[in-house]
């Protein structure tokens, strides 16, 4: 329990910058629709179609988290916190 409170209280001091949570809602968002189009696929037994733009979703998925991990802000410098 106490690293549950000592965890939390470091990641609620850590407030995201606005194009950081965009990025990351928009991560959320693809993650869903490459999911639901997966799915599409599955169900339509996968059209070259439906595959391309699965591949298509998937890219931009990934394109997406590298720029949130590459814009999101440093790890807090006290690391000893966490232990």
């Amino acid at each position: 329990m106490r690293f549950s409170n000592r965890f939390a209280t470091v990641l609620l001091r850590r407030k995201p910058d606005r194009p950081v949570a965009k990025l990351a809602l928009t991560l959320g968002g693809l993650v869903l629709i490459q999911i639901a189009v997966g799915l599409m696929n599955v169900a339509l037994l996968a059209p070259v179609w439906a595959r391309l733009v699965h591949l298509l979703i998937a890219d931009a998925t990934w394109i997406t988290l590298v720029l949130l991990a590459l814009s999101s802000p440093p790890p807090i410098s006290d690391a000893s916190l966490l232990w």
